[in-house]
């Protein structure tokens, strides 16, 4: 267990938290359909910078842990849905930066992917996905918070693209 956190902390922690923990849950509400479920998450993302030591550091590397871990956390979550409850796959991950008004059933369809996918992808590839496709994070942003290189993040995401295409293909 880490050491209790220092004074600066506590200072730290809530200024991030009134900051980005609107976001955080809003990430989490798009991907689980739950806003009880996603404040969970993002509130346990904060317990854990509050535990870690992380919130001793400045907060430009603070954001990028707290995107981390919240995005760890919500592939928790789905991975025990897809457990629960199986899934078919039906339609193919969307873009859902760039519809801020989806339909109900593109945002069913959306979750049910992410269902199908947090069971079948490695982590990272998952990871790395819902921080392009779910929080609209360049290769470049994605790179910071997961500490990859660009070219693995672009070799992720093509990956990704690859598995994307080929489901849509299944499906016709």
């Amino acid at each position: 267990m880490s050491a209790p956190p220092r004074e600066g902390a506590s200072a730290t922690v809530t200024a991030a938290y009134r900051q980005y923990f609107p976001l955080l849950q809003n990430k989490c509400a798009r991907a689980l359909g739950d806003a009880a479920e996603a404040e969970e998450v993002a509130q346990e993302s904060f317990i854990r910078l509050w535990r870690s030591g992380m919130a001793q550091r400045p907060v430009r590397e603070v954001v990028p842990w707290l995107y981390r871990v919240s995005t760890r956390l919500l592939i928790d979550r789905l991975r025990v849905r897809q457990r629960r409850q199986p899934v078919e796959m039906s339609a193919a991950l969307q873009d859902t930066t760039a519809h801020p008004a989806p339909s109900i059933e593109s945002v069913l369809q959306v979750r049910q992917l992410l269902q199908s996918l947090a069971s079948s992808l490695p982590a990272e590839e998952l990871e790395v996905a819902l921080l392009h496709r779910l929080d609209g994070l360049t290769q470049p942003e994605i790179g910071e918070v997961t500490s990859l290189s660009d070219r693995t993040v672009r070799r992720i995401l093509t990956r990704l693209e690859a598995r994307l295409g080929s489901w849509r293909e299944e499906e016709r």
